[in-house]
């Protein structure tokens, strides 16, 4: 059994599809990059893969469970464009508050955090962190669990060379783990890669015909 599974997916809003006959697997330890114009479906996918959205018809399944399920909420590990961490929290509470929650290993989360020189900043609030930091704290977050699936949007994005550096050093980090990883990606930016060998998935905007 594939980890992420997407069979004859469809999602249609007000009436207007964005995905048709969408079909995907994911395996263990695989990176998929899914690239595209704006319109094309990329974030719906994402979204679809860590549970936010449903599909209007065909099948999500992450081993098997529907991703909304919350048996399989656990299996994920997600960093969007909308911050998670609570922005009042330091980062040190942030990730107590997170490892309590997914029952995991606040040293782990500790570590991980280390490796990136985020821990060097835990009294500051996730408030007052730079865009960069704040990425960075959120993805420690995402990852604190050693969750089966990351699911990523455009997780380079806005990021100086030090910050794509951290964020892969951490990516790669949870591939040794056997994560499987799905990302969106601005089309053709392969300077942005996580791994040499990752399957790129290329999307086109569906073409709506007016009868």
């Amino acid at each position: 059994m594939s980890l992420l599974e997407f069979e004859n997916v469809k999602k249609v809003y007000v009436m207007k599809p964005v995905i048709e006959n969408f079909n995907l697997t994911v395996e263990r330890g695989e990176v998929v990059r899914l690239e595209g114009p704006n319109g094309s479906g990329k974030t719906t996918i994402i979204k679809m893969a860590c549970g936010l959205e449903r599909p209007t018809s065909g099948k999500v399944l992450l081993e098997g469970i529907p991703p909304w399920k919350p048996k399989a909420k656990s299996k994920i590990g997600a960093v969007l464009h909308v911050n998670v961490t609570y922005p009042d929290l330091t980062v040190k509470e942030n990730l107590e508050f997170f490892s309590k929650l997914y029952k995991a290993d606040f040293e782990f989360a500790k570590e991980l955090a280390e490796r990136v020189g985020l821990w060097d900043r835990r009294e500051q609030r996730a408030s007052e962190l730079s865009f960069g930091w704040r990425k960075r704290l959120e993805l420690v977050r995402a990852l604190l669990h050693k969750p089966s699936l990351v699911v990523l949007d455009e997780p380079f994005v806005g990021l100086d060379k030090r910050g794509r550096e951290d964020v892969l050093k951490l990516l790669r980090e949870a591939l040794s783990w056997n994560s499987s990883i799905i990302y969106t990606s601005p089309t053709g930016a392969t300077e942005f890669s996580i791994t040499e060998n990752e399957k790129v998935v290329t999307l086109k905007p569906v073409e709506v015909y007016e009868r």
